[in-house]
């Protein structure tokens, strides 16, 4: 029985687990009524297979001088069940419904009694037990930015059950007794039933969901999804809220940032849909800044595969100081700022180059820089390349006075193409991980960008 609480609670936990502080979340997960209605065949299928594996302990008891026992019990054939997962948001969660389920199972018993001497007797046992049926609403709300449970109006019924004893004196004499065996046994099966649900959704199932991963290692930053409210549930979906909020795993810092309201629209087609807004993207551009991810110092003659000798720029450093390493660095002066519209992504940055020698700048310049983004999703993850470039530079001081700009133009353009770009790519192909587990993966996936968010709608598979 307690097996068949736990096939339960994993029930609810497919459903929600297959959906992590800002004012506004900056992640949302919707999982519609073709969402639900998958987890339910999965769910059928689950089961079936849980329970023809189900392997049931040895049953023993002693009311006064009778003591008796039911060893090696199997099963010998399965029913159904049918299974049904609905939203109920009257309840606050998801109703569960077990329906046409049967069992019927084989055992070894052994019984004595004292009487005026000792009554002993041995034999083999069959319990039927058909027509069970269960239904139980989960409430779903959070803590600790994890989902949490509860379990809310639990009914079971069992329609048939029937006991064949056989072997000798001791079955004949239990065999008077069947009937009345059979109705208490079948009354304390129905309240057992709801009993073991009941606390495996309560306390089972939470202590699995307390173990939830909502905090993600993403090399040197980490990713929150924590929820910031209960999920939401409506006739149509379960909608779940997180943070969606990038952080240095090294010194974890309050973000300043704060995230604007995703807009979701009444989409219910596909079985699931996430939406990431700016706040998403734009944390990751703050704490890679602050980690100093978009700092380059690059020498000078690995630049132009090694003929900066050609430059007349190179000459003038020479000249200023003779037998010196000459680097060119680049780094961000603010945290860049990622903007979402329609049909595209653009990051823009402003920064410094400096062309240093013996620790001295020779040329400082401010630069901008725009990227546009190309998203795509791979392996249920956002994956992200560069696919156009563009800057602007200006010279702010120089200890060249006639200083070559179309030459720095050259170095700085080479920097981008050669290093700067592929390195941000490696980041971007590595991907963020979307807030769902490794237990689903899409197909007939599409990705829109739309003012202000990314939308992500998806049909899973199992496994």
């Amino acid at each position: 029985m307690e097996r068949f609480g736990h096939i339960i609670s994993t029930c609810v936990l497919f459903v929600i687990i297959t959906v992590t502080i800002a004012d506004n979340p900056g992640v949302k997960m919707r999982v519609t009524q073709n969402g639900i209605a998958y987890a339910s065949t999965v769910a059928e299928t689950f089961i079936r297979q849980a329970l023809g594996e189900q392997k049931i302990n040895d049953l023993s008891g002693k009311e006064g001088s009778f003591e008796w026992s039911v060893t090696s019990i199997q099963v010998q054939s399965i029913t159904g069940p049918n299974v049904q997962i609905s939203l109920n948001p009257a309840n606050g969660g998801l109703t569960l419904s077990f329906t046409n389920f049967g069992v019927r199972l084989h055992g070894d018993w052994r019984a004595k009694k004292r009487v005026v001497f000792m009554i002993r007797g041995s034999g083999s046992v069959d319990l039927d037990v058909s027509g069970v049926s269960l239904t139980v609403t989960v409430g779903l709300g959070s803590s600790n930015g994890r989902p949490s449970f509860s379990s809310r109006n639990c009914v079971s019924s069992i329609g048939n059950l029937g006991i064949d004893i056989h072997g000798g004196l001791v079955a004949a004499v239990l065999r008077l007794f069947r009937g009345r065996l059979e109705n208490k046994l079948k009354d304390s099966l129905q309240e057992l039933i709801c009993k073991t649900v009941n606390k495996q959704i309560d306390s089972n199932a939470n202590n699995e969901l307390a173990k939830l991963k909502v905090l993600l290692d993403i090399d040197r930053f980490g990713l929150d999804y924590s929820l910031v409210a209960a999920p939401v549930i409506t006739s149509t979906y379960l909608e779940v809220q997180s943070k969606g909020e990038f952080y240095l795993r090294n010194g974890r810092t309050v973000s300043s940032l704060t995230s604007a309201e995703i807009v979701t629209g009444n989409d219910v087609n596909s079985m699931l849909y996430v939406w990431l807004n700016e706040y998403v993207t734009n944390t990751l551009a703050q704490v890679a800044h602050n980690a100093g991810l978009f700092r380059y110092n690059l020498k000078l003659n690995n630049l132009l595969g090694g003929l900066t000798d050609t430059l007349r720029i190179t000459s003038q450093v020479g000249a200023l100081y003779p037998n010196s390493d000459v680097e060119l660095r680049i780094s961000t002066t603010a945290a860049p700022t990622v903007k979402i519209d329609n049909n595209t992504i653009t990051v823009s940055a402003l920064g410094d180059l400096n062309v240093v020698a013996n620790a001295q700048n020779v040329i400082t310049a401010n630069i901008r820089l725009s990227v546009t983004v190309q998203p795509f999703i791979r392996n249920e993850k956002l994956i992200a390349t560069i696919v156009e470039h563009s800057f602007e530079f200006s010279i702010s001081s120089t200890a060249i006075p006639d200083i070559d700009r179309n030459e720095l133009n050259v170095l700085l353009n080479e920097a981008l193409d050669d290093f700067v770009i592929p390195g941000l790519n490696i980041y971007g192909d590595a991907g963020i991980e979307l807030p769902v587990t490794g237990i689903v993966k899409f197909y007939n996936t599409n990705l829109r960008l739309q003012r202000g968010v990314m939308l992500v709608s998806s049909d899973v598979r199992y496994g």
